[in-house]
C-alpha cells in the first residue's frame, strides 16, 4: 500500500530512448517531479542502484522491452519499485509485451500522449 508521498520525496525515472521526447518529458514534468532520465533499461536499473528506489517510474515499452525481465530486476534490486512503474507504447507490441499490458490494468497509456495524460497516468501509483 502507498502512502502519502511528502515534496521532497518525489523522484521521477523516466525510460525513453528518443533524446527529443526524454527532453520534452523533463520539462513538462519537473514542476511536480525530480526528474531522473534514462536511455535504456540498463541506465534506468543502474539509476536504481545508485540512487534507490523513485517515487515512480515512467517507461516506454519499447525501450523497456520485455517488461516481465524489467520487473523481475526492478523487484531485485528494490522491493516494491515494481508496482511504481507505468507504461506507454505505441501500440505494435508482440503477444508477450500485450500480455504484460493486459495485467496491468489503468498502468499504461498509448502513443500519442500529452503531458497531462502522463500526469494522469502517475496518479494512479501515487497518492499525493
Amino acid at each position: 500500500m502507498l502512502g502519502v508521498i511528502g515534496i521532497a520525496d518525489r523522484r521521477l525515472l523516466v525510460i525513453e530512448r528518443d533524446p527529443p521526447l526524454r527532453t520534452v518529458l523533463n520539462r513538462g514534468l519537473r514542476f511536480r517531479f525530480e526528474v531522473q532520465l534514462a536511455e535504456s533499461t540498463e541506465r534506468a536499473l543502474d539509476d536504481v542502484r545508485r540512487n534507490g528506489a523513485p517515487t515512480v517510474i515512467f517507461g516506454d515499452l519499447v525501450t523497456i522491452g520485455d517488461g516481465e525481465a524489467f520487473e523481475a530486476s526492478l523487484e531485485s534490486i528494490a522491493r516494491g519499485t515494481a508496482d511504481r512503474a507505468v507504461y506507454t507504447t505505441a501500440g505494435f507490441v508482440d503477444v508477450a509485451a500485450q500480455a504484460f499490458l493486459n495485467r496491468l490494468p489503468g498502468r499504461w497509456i498509448p502513443k500519442p500522449y500529452t503531458i497531462s495524460n502522463v500526469l494522469d497516468l502517475l496518479a494512479v501509483v501515487t497518492v499525493t
